[in-house]
């Protein structure tokens, strides 16, 4: 009788794991629709085609549930059986949760700034980060929230910081991405790591450019904001892989002069803070994409930093660690949702 459970289980799960299987490898469905169909229709048809899938794989997990808790219940199985059993829906649960619900669950962090030579321009604007979206093939329900979301809050600022997507057959998603966005006075970026390993950079920002992103590499803009106000923008090339130049980023800027500046990777914070920069947006680290201290510590791709996430600060010299839209290495998220942070300048410490 136990055997014949057990066989039932396995049938179940296998059959789950192949429909995820499916869901992760390239279909030759959506191939096939991308080359005889206009883009809008195809990026429609993806969709709609992802959630008819995504809501197979949910069946599936919901039956393989379904079988494993009848099982539970029966008299004959004793408490070691029961305990195994428990124990493989709960990981098989945490699995799904991290696989498919946290990574396109994207929250809304809102983060208080306080600066008072930064509030003075900034105080009543939404300047809003995103980083690390990682596009990897077409817009998908992640990249559909993600665009939402980020005209939801109307931003008066918008900054991407580095490592846009994985694969440059799929430059024109992030150029629809970035056609779907606006902010009132810009959409600034700077280059991040997977950029330069994947891509020809100069060509990647010149391709972006008419999409209206402004991408700054070692340098600087005066913002203007109107009614005589504005601020200092700077920007580093990736950090990651030693193309940042500060100096020459910050050159021109009047002495004491609030800076706000963008970069890919937090390891720009020593430099910042021996400039004297007010405040550092970065990403880079996913957050760890897995929220369990112990397991951070157990990995050496997601304990590469102390800079994890959040905001840091040292002398007069802030950084904002974002954790980012997308994922790499694996393609989960476990308590660390991906992140868009609307960032609120205060002069609280006048």
């Amino acid at each position: 009788m136990f055997c014949a459970h057990l066989l039932r289980f396995h049938f179940l799960y296998w059959q789950g794991f192949l429909l995820y299987a499916h869901c992760w490898l390239d279909d030759p469905f959506q191939e096939s629709i991308r080359k005889n169909m206009p883009q809008k229709i195809v990026t429609a048809t993806i969709s709609k085609f992802s959630m008819v899938k995504h809501a197979i794989l949910s069946f599936a997990g919901m039956a393989a549930f379904v079988g494993l808790w009848a099982l539970f219940l029966k008299k004959q199985l004793n408490r070691t059986v029961k305990v195994i059993m428990l124990v493989a829906v709960l990981s098989l649960t945490a699995f799904f949760y991290a696989r498919m619900i946290e990574p396109n669950w994207i929250a809304v962090n809102r983060v208080e700034i306080d600066d008072p030579a930064l509030a003075k321009s900034l105080a009543s604007l939404k300047v809003v980060q995103v980083t690390d979206i990682h596009i990897r093939k077409e817009l998908r329900f992640r990249e559909r929230q993600l665009i939402q979301k980020i005209n939801s809050l109307q931003p008066d600022l918008l900054f991407i910081t580095g490592d846009f997507l994985e694969n440059v057959d799929e430059l024109h998603a992030l150029e629809e991405l970035l056609r779907s966005v606006a902010a009132r006075y810009g959409v600034y970026g700077v280059t991040g790591n997977t950029d330069h390993h994947r891509f020809n950079v100069d060509g990647l920002v010149k391709a972006l450019a008419p999409n209206g992103l402004i991408m700054l590499r070692n340098e600087h803009r005066w913002i203007e904001l109107g009614n005589g106000k504005g601020f200092w923008l700077a920007g580093v090339d990736d950090p990651v892989t030693k193309r940042d130049d500060l100096a020459k980023a910050l050159s021109g800027i009047p002495h004491g002069e609030p800076v706000l500046l963008l970069a890919h990777g937090p390891n720009i914070f020593p430099k910042a803070i021996q400039a004297k920069v007010n405040l550092v947006l970065v990403g880079h680290t996913h957050g760890a994409q897995v929220g369990i201290p112990f397991l951070v510590r157990l990995s050496q791709y997601a304990n590469r930093t102390v800079y994890v996430k959040g905001l840091f600060a040292e002398g007069a010299t802030k950084m904002y660690v974002n954790r980012g839209i997308g994922t790499k290495t694996l393609p989960i998220r476990f308590f660390c949702r991906p992140e868009i942070a609307l960032f609120e300048f205060t002069a609280r410490g006048k």
